[in-house]
């Protein structure tokens, strides 16, 4: 039998290469990568948790990395990583991907041309042109920490509002809720008449000051003054001014900085009390109010998402125009939380806290 087969194969030809002396891969048809090429390069950088917190001494933001498991636990689910990882591919898959991607585009294209040829002619054929939703505001701060942005935030409203002669109303700063550098906690002391509890309000707050401005300082440095009263007879005009930039402020802050509360402290009022009897002073001294909005109130939750053009005038208004602003009545209602303010430390662990009550006690 195997004799006659030997009779019966195929003599070899001399010309063709024996098979099995071929290379494993003639034609390029397995892939070939350096699997260490498939690995990332660089880590992503870790996120930050805190809204005030700025990079750390001496590391930029792209320095930070997420830190490596712990050898234990990294072979203790080696196994499971390897079973899970994702399978290899070719270097050239990208390649396929883009042409069949370029192939679809082309038939789609073809497509519309094809019914557009057949409407062409047709006179009731209509153009639609898109449009974008308005942006929150013409203006937006582009600092990268909170602090920052909320510096540029103060900056930028404190510059719209002026006094009769040009000059700017109050020198506004921003910044995290703080008092003697430290970080400050918000609590609120409820009045007697409601029980005097005190509520701690949690959340992540922005805080605002607003002060008179030096009248000897130049006006391309102004400086504040020292007791931060502003000058002048109180009128209702002043006070609605005030109170509109310290709406705006807020507004921007919930927008942009995302904080739970603002506190906007307002220029210390000058309250003189006198004996009826002989007219005398008796008690001249100051009143510190700040307004306190808060990001979950129904006026603000609104005053948020719409533009900022549907809750504010576009137009700053003046002394003279804002008793008659079609934003008055929006103003009262957002600025109605008015408190006394006074910072305290703790006895306990010297935490810092600015404590919010009623102006009438």
């Amino acid at each position: 039998m195997s004799d006659e087969r030997d009779d019966d194969a195929v003599p070899e030809d001399p010309k063709r290469p024996d098979p099995r002396l071929r290379p494993p891969d003639p034609a390029g048809t397995q892939p070939k990568w350096d699997p260490d090429e498939l690995l990332p390069q660089e880590k992503p950088p870790a996120a930050h948790d805190r809204l005030w917190s700025p990079p750390g001494e001496g590391e930029a933001e792209g320095d930070r990395e997420v830190a490596a498991p712990a050898p234990e636990v990294a072979a203790a689910s080696g196994d499971d990583v390897a079973a899970s990882a994702e399978p290899l591919r070719s270097r050239y898959s990208g390649r396929f991907h883009f042409i069949l991607g370029a192939l679809l585009a082309c038939g789609a294209a073809a497509v519309t041309l094809f019914f557009a040829a057949l409407l062409g002619g047709s006179s009731s054929t209509k153009t639609i042109t898109l449009k974008t939703l308005p942006a929150w505001s013409k203006w937006k701060p582009t600092a990268v920490t909170g602090s920052a942005a909320a510096q540029q935030i103060a900056t930028h409203v404190s510059q719209q509002y002026h006094l009769p002669d040009r000059r700017q109303l109050v020198l506004a700063s921003g910044g995290p809720l703080s008092y003697a550098s430290l970080p400050a906690s918000l609590v609120i002391k409820h009045p007697d008449a409601q029980g005097g509890n005190i509520e701690t309000l949690d959340g992540v707050a922005a805080q605002y000051k607003l002060c008179a401005i030096d009248p000897s300082s130049p006006r391309a440095r102004a400086q504040p003054s020292k007791s931060c009263v502003l000058s002048g007879r109180p009128s209702v005009s002043r006070a609605q001014l005030l109170k509109r930039e310290a709406v705006e402020l807020a507004l921007y802050s919930f927008r942009y900085l995302g904080v739970t509360q603002t506190v906007v402290l307002m220029p210390p009022t000058v309250v003189t009390d006198r004996d009826l009897a002989t007219g005398r002073t008796v008690n001249d001294g100051t009143l510190a109010t700040a307004l306190l909005f808060q990001r979950d109130a129904p006026g603000v939750a609104t005053a948020i998402t719409r533009p900022l053009s549907q809750t504010l005038s576009d137009t700053t208004p003046t002394l003279a125009t804002v008793t008659r602003s079609p934003d008055r009545s929006t103003v009262d209602t957002l600025a109605s939380s008015v408190y006394a303010y006074r910072f305290t430390l703790s006895e306990t662990d010297g935490s810092a806290y600015l404590v919010l009550q009623s102006p009438t006690g």
